[in-house]
């Protein structure tokens, strides 16, 4: 009986759609679980996606793509992953409708100093 190779270790594909996996489902408010349930993976399955310690396979690609309702080469397409800000190209439409409803949710708050203590948080987290 032939030796078990050892899996190939993550590449930058595996991580970038990992990345664009893990945007999806929270922009669905979905939880690992919730997702895992709807397209009959093992628990633990899609945190290792989105980590990009595991790679996904073409039918597992094809359910994703199914639930999370894109298509499979959405995963593909530039920008690959993180912000379009990153890349110099302009804002995609998911991250421009996200920024309007954290405005929104902003210029409610009534408190000045709450106000500047949350700019400075988000500040601070991009920065990192």
């Amino acid at each position: 009986m032939p030796a078990k190779r050892p899996p190939p270790a993550p590449d930058r594909l595996d991580r970038l759609l990992g990345r664009r996996l893990a945007r999806r489902r929270r922009e669905l408010c979905l939880t690992l679980d919730e997702l895992e349930q709807r397209i009959d993976a093992a628990p633990g399955t899609i945190i290792q996606f989105e980590k990009g310690t595991r790679a996904v396979g073409t039918a597992e690609l094809l359910a994703l793509a199914s639930t999370l309702g894109v298509s499979m080469a959405w995963f593909f397409t530039d920008p690959p992953c993180g912000s379009s800000a990153e890349s110099g190209a302009a804002p995609l439409p998911e991250d421009v409708a996200e920024a309007e409803r954290f405005l929104a949710a902003y210029v409610r708050i009534a408190d000045p100093k709450l106000r500047r203590d949350i700019l400075g948080l988000i500040k601070a987290a991009a920065a990192k």
